[in-house]
């Protein structure tokens, strides 16, 4: 171990030959042929375009793939140096038994490595072909977070369990937008795309003390009197993302920007740029949908309020209309029993917590009954 870091040393190629399997990148992903089986649409169109993911066979992003783990400790490394960097980092000494110096993945790998990402098998094989688990690359996302493994506890026996704990909570929320996630799990290309997307949004975090390392008697070891982690500052960097505190993609892609325009209905939106170039808009998921007639005081209990939002800080759009409607003055109270919506209307609820404030879109989408059907003339 003592010689771990010598074995593992980079050279930077400086060269302008690239690692042996450079992958060429789609510069937008709709150009992968299998492009609308992705589900996780948003995310796949910006990691594509920032250069951090790209088709499995050059042609197709194939979604339902599983990533193995030098495919993983690869994208983290397009996440952390970008693509370019990446491509040209090699080894000197292979860093594992199992991989080889010349290994189109070993740079990538003797990289995460060093930087405390990702580790091998205690054996001295890392297994590169090898499935990765959703729990393993939340750690690795965790880690080029800047979350330490040790205060944090991702190592040790309960290494998975707290790892799911973290990845999962508020402040992190890698699994933002996924409907089904078991991190226990192998995990598919398109599943670990909207996690390396969730982790481009979240906070970056340090420590103020990072505590003392103690041995214990059977060779392990903690970290006692670390402080808590805390979200850095923004400083001099700002690309949207959030109003306060420094997200990954600000420091570590800077040509990624986000706003948020509304669309033709006045449902919130993230618009996505790279390199000043339009990747794409998309609405906001609902917090609460209805399609027939409901009560406020239920959109109250089902965005489990407990506190009334007066009228100032609830909007509300019909059919797109930014004029004053007669709902315009309505307020969000337990027990409302003023109805919107109806047959034919979609009605969505967009909550921010942190602002306090509801939005609510009212479209007329109407529906009709086929009467009969008769031969084109």
């Amino acid at each position: 171990m003592k010689n771990l870091k010598k074995v593992l040393s980079l050279v930077l190629a400086l060269a302008m030959a690239l690692s042996l399997m450079t992958a060429a990148f789609a510069a937008d992903a709709s150009d992968y042929k299998d492009y609308s089986k992705v589900t996780y649409k948003e995310a796949v169109d910006v990691m594509t375009a920032a250069g951090i993911f790209n088709g499995g066979d050059g042609n197709n992003f194939n979604p339902d793939a599983t990533l193995n783990r030098e495919q993983a400790a690869k994208i983290i490394t397009y996440m952390l140096v970008g693509q370019e960097k990446a491509d040209k980092l090699t080894a000197t000494i292979a860093p594992y038994a199992d991989v080889a110096a010349n290994r189109w993945s070993a740079g990538a790998i003797a990289y995460c490595t060093d930087a405390g990402i990702i580790a091998g098998d205690g054996n001295g094989r890392f297994n590169p072909t090898a499935p990765v688990l959703g729990t393993q690359f939340a750690k690795m996302l965790l880690v080029a977070l800047g979350y330490d493994p040790k205060i944090e506890k991702l190592v040790g026996n309960e290494w998975a369990i707290k790892t799911a704990k973290l990845a999962l909570s508020d402040d992190v929320d890698l699994d933002n937008g996924m409907e089904k996630l078991s991190l226990s799990d192998n995990l598919t290309r398109e599943q670990a795309a909207q996690m390396a997307f969730n982790a481009m949004k979240a906070d970056i975090v340090d420590y103020e003390n990072r505590g003392t390392e103690v041995k214990l008697p059977d060779g392990s070891s903690v970290i006692v009197n670390a402080s808590k982690a805390e979200t850095m500052a923004q400083g001099n960097y700002d690309n949207n993302m959030k109003a306060n505190g420094l997200q990954f993609a600000e420091k570590y892609c800077e040509k990624l920007s986000l706003s948020h325009p509304t669309d033709a209905f006045e449902r919130p939106t993230n618009e996505w740029t790279y390199d000043k170039v339009k990747v794409g808009s998309y609405a906001d998921e609902a917090d609460l949908t209805y399609t027939k007639e409901v009560k406020l005081g239920d959109i109250y209990k089902d965005l489990g309020l407990s506190d009334t939002i007066a009228a100032g800080n609830v909007t509300f759009h019909v059919d797109g209309a930014a004029e004053a409607t007669p709902e315009s003055t309505y307020a969000l109270s337990k027990g409302d029993s003023t109805k919107i919506g109806g047959n034919g209307v979609l009605t969505e609820v967009f909550y921010d917590k942190d602002a306090g404030t509801v939005k609510i879109t009212i479209m007329h989408v109407y529906g009709g009954e086929i009467s009969s059907v008769r031969a084109a003339t």
